[in-house]
């Protein structure tokens, strides 16, 4: 049987999740684990046939890896940034690069540029059955707003300009760390009682992919406000698409009407569980990897 190993960031939050679902949704077709960067480095073992690298900033270490012990390596583009990092590898790296997995289609149109073969997008997904509506909604709770302060200052800055315009407290919630890295116990049972605490979902990103908590909040039948970058464009309603202060705190007082949040948090909850569960995944990763193989 075909033996992967799926290195991530231990920096990352939604990377985890998503690898954990792709190990999960692809283990009858190859035997997986998962590790992070510091559990890569410190293997003794290397009897795998295709490391997976599911974050840039894991890269090079993966990159050391595969080129000592001849492995094939994969490798997945969060977002914009993987991109700019992606651009200044060298030649000698992009060779041994077997497969690259972009997060929206717009991500593929710029990696096709630098990687010569073999990619694909694939969206993240969502445990559906995990992240669903409560039984009895109210709506009544503040705003939430999910991210890293630490490497998302800037979105972290609209943020607060929204917090100081909007009438009511929106509540944050962040990544805990321990000695560098994120401890990942919030994920999923804490995280679906925030959404469920929730008057709507607040997504104020400048560089994104296809983010988790954004679909998470969907799923769980929530209204979104989100700046329009990564898949909010392919999955809000315009009215929702926003980017400067004014506009996202006019968005968000449309949330105001209780009728009008049921409509459009039961419109969320549909598009997802028509087009983003995760088992929707399963055959894009399997022919990814199985391509990965090919000799």
């Amino acid at each position: 049987m075909t033996e992967i190993l799926i290195v991530v960031d231990s920096l990352n939050w939604g990377g985890h999740h998503s690898a954990r679902a792709v190990k999960d949704l692809t283990q009858r077709r190859f035997k997986s684990e998962i590790t992070d960067i510091a559990g890569l480095e410190e293997m003794t073992d290397y009897n795998y046939d295709l490391i997976m690298c599911w974050l840039d900033s894991a890269e090079k270490p993966v990159y050391k890896v595969c080129r000592e012990h001849k492995i094939k390596m994969a490798s997945r583009i969060a977002g914009w940034k993987g991109i700019w990092r992606t651009c200044r590898v060298p030649d000698k790296i992009h060779r041994i690069v077997e497969g690259v997995v972009c997060c929206n289609p717009e991500l593929q149109l710029s990696t096709e540029k630098i990687y010569p073969r073999n990619i694909v997008t694939i969206m993240n997904g969502v445990h559906t059955d995990i992240f669903k509506p409560p039984e009895n909604y109210t709506h009544k709770g503040q705003w939430l707003w999910v991210g890293r302060k630490q490497d998302e200052q800037k979105d972290y800055e609209l943020l607060q300009k929204v917090d100081k315009k909007y009438r009511s407290k929106i509540k944050t919630v962040t990544q805990k760390w321990v000695d560098g890295k994120v401890v990942q116990t919030d994920w999923p049972t804490e995280m679906v009682k925030h959404y469920h605490e929730a008057r709507g979902f607040l997504r104020t990103s400048r560089n994104e992919g296809s983010s988790n908590c954004l679909l998470e909040a969907m799923s769980c039948g929530l209204p979104v406000v989100a700046t329009p970058t990564g898949v909010a464009p392919r999955l809000l309603n315009p009215k929702c698409l926003a980017t400067s202060t004014k506009h996202i705190v006019e968005s968000m007082r449309e949330f105001e009407d209780e009728d009008y949040t049921r409509a459009i948090g039961g419109c969320n909850r549909d598009k997802i569980v028509k087009d983003w569960k995760w088992e929707f995944k399963r055959e894009p990763y399997i022919e990814f990897f199985e391509k990965c193989m090919e000799k």
